[in-house]
Formats: structure tokens, C-alpha cells, sequence
């Protein structure tokens, strides 16, 4: 005997999302066909009873539990059966090319028919109960895992797809690795992993990412942008673009850390946007003669993304020391720089520009002449070394008169050569000093 189906218009179950918010078509069928398959007793599970509580006790030995097990000839029972209503939904998607790498067994309770684009899962309720929730729950879920599938497709340059399933889909992006035949050995081959994880009903997705990943230091940012309208297409069009800069800030932070000049200087990577950070130097100078006070030169750096003939491009700049008309050393240093022009940056006289595959090496550039401004002014600030006292002569045995009062006020007076070369130097020195030094 075989029970009618139901069907349901799922214009009707999910009103504001049977279209897809990326095409505003529909993307499935309106109807949902629902059939019943039949009733299933889960795994019953042994009531915890401690002899020593007798509440539990004389309920187990009630007149209704006692009748029971005189008519059976079976002992009272201590196990609790659950009955689950089975029913199976079946909804029929448009077969894009990006279904097609679906594997027909997406999920436990879910399978999907490549040459029929229709998807069947199945529904367990409790007798009695709705499987409405249940159906819209699955519904959803399937919705994003159409919808992402076919944003993966559009992005299979950049993105590949590792796993996909009915709660998450695995992905990996970054620079491809260089062929074995490959003679340019600075093309970085570093791959990452990201998870999306679509399993609540509730717009809540979440973008996971491994340890190390430069993106975690946007990850909110990014999974703002994955529950907003653009959704994973606007996740997957932001990795690409903010790799190179990502990666070139956590090298900056970890070469400053482990430098020499640790100490002389701090580095700090401040994200004011997506498309938009700023690095920061605080270089510690040397206080002059007489002051307590260290001084502290603070230099910043502009990342920021602009729109150039119709592409995004990085635009790096100082802007620090954009409303001073007087150039500092600093600026002098940059000159050649923002005048010369590389692999995917362009200098612009004031600045420069540079597209996403060479952002990284740009703003490698700008460090290294930071560096190099640091080290100089370490060089200069450093203390002269002090000269070493000539050893006293030793005592003569015959020992000439001693000198008159007069003569010997008069000799301690004048300077000796050594006392008047030490003098000169420690002029000199402070000289020095003082025309490097930057105010």
C-alpha cells in the first residue's frame, strides 16, 4: 500500500530566498515533493536507576509497570523507545556545470543525481510532530551549497575546491606552485586552506582558517563580507587581492622582530578596512646630553586600494609628511623609489602604485629603506669608544728632585697631547651628532 506524497511550493516555505541573491533567478524548482518511507525505533538508551534512590525505585514497580510484566512473562521494563517518523524530500536544482563535481553522496542524510540535478534527503521527526523546521533547515543549506559550488566555478583560477558537503566547503588559494621547469625562483608557491561552514540555518557562516594564514589578521572583516550580500563571490575576489599585501606586513613584523635593531625601533600593522592598512614606525633615537626623555621618531606608510583605468591597484604612500613642504632624510631616501619601477608597480613621484602581484614586492622595498635609515642613525648615535690611559712609568731607582710648586700648577695646567686629541675627538663627535640627528 503506498501513501500519497505531499507536495510544497518552496516560493511558499522560503519566501525571501527562492531566488538567488547573486542572479535573482530561481534556483530550484518550485516544488518539493515530500513521501512518506516509514517509522524507525532509535537505539533505546537504559535509564540511569540508583538503588539507592527509592523514588526510582517505586516508580519502576508501579501497578501499571507490575501488570505489564505479568502479562508478558517479562521482566518490568528499563528501556525507552523512541519511534521516528521517516520521509524522504526531493527538490530538482538546474544542472550547472558546477553541480556536475558534486559527489552523489553529499552528506549523510542527502544525495544528489548528476543527470537529474535533483536532490532527496531525508527527514526524521518525531510522531506527531512537523517536518516543516527539518525541511526548511535542509533547504537552506542546500541553497548555499548550489550557491557556492557555482561562485567556486566562477573563481577556479584562484580557488580550488577541496571537499563539499551539505555543512561546509574546503578550498584552497594563493600562488600556484611553479612548474618543474620553472628558472624564476622567487614566484612563492604558498598554499592555504579555508573552510566555509554553512551548517546553521541562520545567516551565522563562518570562515575558518589554518594558523599562519596571513588572512587572519582581516578574518572578521572577511566573514562580514561572507554573511553580507556579496557573500562567498565577494570573499573569494578579496583573497586573491589582499594576499600579496597581507603576506608582505607579516614578513615586515617578523623581520623587524627578529633583527638586531629590535631594539631601536617598533613596527605596528594598524587595519583600518579591507582595502586599506597603515604601517607604522616608532624609532627610538638618543636623547641628547642633559635629557632624561627618549626621543621617538614616528614614521607611517599608507597601503590603500584604488581604482586605476578600471582594475584595482595598491597605492602606497607617506602620508605623515604630506603637509610639511620640507623633504626630510626619509624623503630624499625614497626619491629613487617612488621615481623608479618594477614587476607590477609603477612609481608615481610622491608614491607609488603597484597591482596585486606586486604589491608584496613594492612594500619590501619601502621597508628595506627604513631599515636602512634605522641602521645609519644607530651607526652615528653610537658612543665614541673610549681611549684606553696610558700605563704609569715605572719607578726609576735614582728618582730626579721633585719640580718647585710653581712648575709643577703650571705643568698640571697645560694639557698633555693625549688629553688634547681626546678633547678634539669628543668635539668632533658631538658635532657630528648633532647635524644627523633629526628633530
Amino acid at each position: 500500500m503506498s501513501l500519497p506524497s505531499i507536495y510544497v511550493r518552496l516560493s511558499e516555505l522560503l519566501p525571501s530566498r527562492n531566488k538567488s541573491a547573486r542572479t535573482g533567478k530561481p534556483w530550484a524548482k518550485d516544488i518539493i515533493k515530500i513521501t512518506f518511507k516509514g517509522i524507525e525505533l532509535l537505539p533505546a538508551k537504559p535509564k540511569e536507576i540508583s538503588p539507592s534512590d527509592p523514588a526510582q525505585n517505586q516508580i519502576s514497580q508501579t501497578p501499571v509497570a507490575t501488570q505489564q510484566s505479568a502479562l508478558t512473562g517479562l521482566p518490568s521494563p528499563t528501556l525507552e523507545e523512541i519511534a521516528v517518523l521517516i520521509s524522504e524530500a526531493r527538490m530538482i536544482v538546474p544542472i550547472p556545470n558546477a553541480l556536475a563535481n558534486i559527489n552523489e553522496k553529499v552528506d549523510r542524510d542527502i544525495a544528489f543525481n548528476p543527470e537529474s540535478g535533483s536532490f532527496s534527503f531525508r527527514l526524521r521527526s518525531k510522531i506527531g510532530e512537523s517536518v516543516i523546521n527539518s525541511l526548511i533547515e535542509r533547504t537552506v543549506r542546500v541553497e548555499r551549497l548550489v550557491e557556492f559550488v557555482q561562485v567556486l566555478q566562477k573563481h577556479e583560477n584562484v580557488l580550488k575546491c577541496e571537499t563539499v558537503s551539505l555543512g561546509k566547503i574546503v578550498f584552497t588559494y594563493g600562488s600556484p606552485p611553479p612548474a618543474p621547469d620553472a628558472m624564476d625562483l622567487d614566484v612563492a608557491s604558498d598554499r592555504y586552506k579555508a573552510v566555509v561552514d554553512f551548517s546553521a540555518v541562520e545567516n551565522n557562516m563562518q570562515l575558518v582558517l589554518e594558523r599562519g594564514n596571513p588572512h587572519l589578521q582581516i578574518a572578521d572583516l572577511l566573514t562580514k563580507v561572507l554573511n553580507g550580500t556579496e557573500g562567498l563571490d565577494g570573499v573569494a575576489t578579496l583573497l586573491p587581492l589582499t594576499l600579496p599585501v597581507l603576506r608582505a606586513l607579516d614578513t615586515i613584523v617578523a623581520s623587524w622582530t627578529s633583527s638586531p635593531f629590535c631594539e631601536r625601533a617598533d613596527v605596528f600593522n594598524n587595519v583600518r578596512a579591507a582595502d586599506w592598512y597603515i604601517i607604522r614606525y616608532n624609532i627610538k633615537k638618543t636623547a641628547p646630553q642633559g635629557s632624561a626623555q627618549l626621543q621617538i621618531r614616528k614614521i607611517m606608510f599608507e597601503v590603500r586600494m584604488r581604482q586605476r583605468r578600471g582594475a584595482p591597484w595598491w597605492h602606497i604612500r607617506r602620508p605623515d609628511n604630506a603637509r610639511s613642504k620640507e623633504t626630510d632624510d626619509l624623503d630624499e631616501a625614497l626619491k629613487p623609489l617612488w621615481a623608479d619601477k618594477g614587476r607590477g608597480w609603477l612609481g608615481m613621484r610622491t608614491g607609488a602604485v603597484a597591482e596585486a602581484h606586486g604589491a608584496e614586492e613594492l612594500i619590501g622595498k619601502v621597508d628595506d629603506i627604513v631599515r636602512k635609515l634605522v641602521t645609519s642613525e644607530v651607526a652615528v648615535a653610537a658612543p665614541p669608544i673610549a681611549q684606553t690611559p696610558a700605563p704609569a712609568p715605572a719607578p726609576v731607582q735614582n728618582q730626579a728632585r721633585a719640580p718647585a710648586p710653581a712648575q709643577q700648577q703650571q705643568r698640571q695646567q697645560q694639557p698633555t697631547p693625549n688629553q688634547s686629541q681626546n678633547q678634539s675627538q669628543g668635539r668632533n663627535a658631538t658635532v657630528k651628532r648633532e647635524v644627523v640627528e633629526i628633530d
